[in-house]
């Protein structure tokens, strides 16, 4: 009589079990599963990343990999096309937790698009069939999966990083509480691995990085939708004639991982104690690009490369892309609308001051160290035509900006709920403004060389006062009220830190605290080069003093080096996204 299996999941491990029953006589496979191969989503494991197969698991299915062991050494040794070999591998661990300080080990590498050519890519809701026997290959998600609900699973091995098709070797650092996150947890007495659900990969001698064909294959689900903006009577300049229109929307792009679950569990502690500041689930991401930029900043770089959206994605997040009110492809009116328009300026400003400050005379000290923009720098440069191009008409009144972007990405947060704000240079004072108005819904503000320092404005843009509530133009909570024109606000002057920094304007004594965003963590990233380089320490330095928590991401002196204040484009962006992203797994 056949005996009808159903295998749950069509990664590494549910394939290989499927193409090893299906050679029993008298044995009908199905496999059942959300992604196939050759699908893309950051769900699905094989065209992202390759399956480690260790000989370590727990008693109670020793004996099976006794047996499947041998099997994947052969296919290994045998058998090219099967895309599986042995990937030399060590485990450091601490000397509290071994007396020898390294072990070795080699493991076998499975990566499996060629899958794809023996399984035919369908859709199965139902047999129709009794089922004999189910293998549950689903991965730990099963414990939350709708009709499997396993919770018998645990998390003993399997995925751990998303790696590169080659890498010459693999180290994993063990520890527990008290120390560094561990990748893996080591058993002394039963000489067994169990590989932690949540992980922090360490590689040496290879590419720790998401690979960019990897996230270039991203493919999100994708919404588009208008937000915020205000009905309001305008007279027509040249007809004089009133009517009703709507200003200050903003156009917005929801790009989503496929099938993310946005009420998944959190990711197991290995101490099977709980954690209250890790979130269920990867909060969504609003970007909120600079002066004459949208949100095509974080779609891709000038050169064709990845963005910045793609590598969120990758982790989990859903990203929002929007364009400010009055730009790109958010509604304006250039005759009828309030405030002034204008451009960015010429080629050769753009690029002294963004794409190649190392050839622009020493406009600040930092320039000369600017090497990450992919290209020449200067129009005529591919890279540099392709960035330009990409610039747009912007309102120039910093106060007609602030109050409209302000309304605009709370109304945005209000619609998202709980999230993240990254905010890139001139809307650095709309994070502030937004975070001051929803406090309890911006769980956490990253800012890219936000607009600054503080009360001024600072070369390239001139020495003249701004910002008269420190942060922003406009009003935001400070406790005692700084008064409605930030009467109240005194300040003094702080002496540059050295040659190479800008002198500080802090508040004078009795200090006002910013409540609202106090309740708020943020971090403040800052490139070497960077004409934001000489005063971003001035903003931390005042965020600190009116109740902040910040955190400084000082990307020279943290070894990332060479890069301008567009560096979420720049050669290592991904490496820079990989920072944020460790801050916002902490918050």
């Amino acid at each position: 009589m056949p005996v009808n299996v159903v295998v749950l999941g069509a990664g590494v491990s549910g394939l290989t079990t499927a193409l090893q029953l299906a050679k029993e006589p008298e044995t009908s496979i199905t496999v059942v599963a959300r992604h196939m191969p050759g699908d893309y989503s950051p769900d699905y494991a094989s065209p992202w990343a390759g399956a480690n197969f260790q000989p370590f698991s727990a008693e109670t299915d020793r004996r099976w990999e006794e047996r499947s062991w041998p099997e994947m050494c052969r296919l290994a040794a045998e058998v090219p096309e099967a895309g599986i070999h042995f990937q030399k591998s060590f485990i450091y661990r601490r000397q509290e937790d071994s007396k020898n300080g390294v072990a070795s080990f080699d493991s076998m590498f499975v990566q499996n698009p060629w899958y794809g050519r023996l399984f035919p890519d369908f859709r199965l809701h139902h047999t129709g069939e009794n089922v004999d026997v189910i293998v549950n290959a689903s991965g730990l998600g099963s414990k939350n999966l709708g009709g499997v609900d396993d919770q018998d699973m645990i998390p003993i091995r399997g995925q751990i990083v998303l790696v590169e098709n080659e890498s010459p070797s693999m180290y994993n650092i063990s520890g527990t509480d008290d120390g560094p996150e561990e990748i893996s947890m080591v058993n002394l007495t039963a000489s067994l691995t169990f590989f932690a659900y949540w992980t922090q990969f360490v590689f040496l001698g290879s590419n720790a990085s998401h690979n960019d064909s990897s996230l270039a294959d991203i493919v999100p689900r994708r919404d588009v939708l208008y937000v915020g903006g205000e009905y309001t009577n305008v007279t027509d300049h040249i007809t004089n004639a009133t009517s009703i229109a709507l200003v200050g929307q903003i156009y917005v792009e929801k790009l989503s991982p496929h099938h993310h679950h946005h009420h998944s569990a959190p990711p197991p502690r290995p101490d099977g104690g709980s954690d209250a500041t890790r979130h269920r689930h990867p909060l969504p991401i609003i970007f909120i690009a600079g002066a004459a930029q949208t949100g095509t900043n974080f779609l891709a770089t000038p050169d064709g490369r990845p963005g910045w959206a793609a590598y969120f994605l990758s982790r989990g997040h859903t990203v929002y892309l929007s364009d400010q009110p009055a730009r790109g492809r958010s509604a304006w009116r250039p005759d009828d609308g309030p405030g002034s328009f204008g451009t960015i300026g010429p080629p050769q400003v753009v690029a002294d001051i963004f794409t190649d400050t190392a050839r622009n005379g020493g406009q600040w000290p930092q320039a000369g160290l600017h090497t990450q923009w992919p290209g020449e720098g200067r129009m005529g440069d591919p890279t540099f035509d392709a960035f330009y191009r990409s610039q747009v008409p912007l309102q120039k009144d910093r106060f007609v900006g602030e109050e409209q972007n302000a309304r605009a990405y709370a109304a945005l947060v209000d619609l998202v709920g709980e999230c993240y704000i990254i905010s890139h240079s001139q809307a650095g004072a709309y994070g502030w403004r937004v975070g001051d108005m929803r406090p309890d819904l911006v769980k956490g503000l990253v800012q890219l060389e936000p607009s600054g320092p503080p009360f001024t404005l600072r070369p390239p843009f001139g020495h003249d006062p701004a910002f008269a509530f420190g942060l922003t133009d406009l009003p935001i909570s400070y406790r005692p009220p700084a008064g409605p024109h930030a009467e109240h606000l005194k300040t003094r002057v702080e002496p540059a830190a050295d040659a190479d920094h800008a002198e500080c304007i802090m508040q004078a004594d009795p200090v006002r605290k910013l409540t609202s965003l106090a309740r708020i963590p943020e971090l403040v990233v800052t490139g070497e080069a960077s004409f934001h380089a000489p005063y971003d320490y001035c903003t931390v330095a005042y965020l600190r003093q009116v109740g902040v928590d910040v955190e400084h991401a000082d990307l020279g002196r943290e070894g990332i080096h060479g890069n301008g204040h567009m560096f979420f484009m720049e050669k290592n962006n991904i490496e820079i996204a990989e920072r944020v992203y460790r801050w916002l797994e902490k918050h």
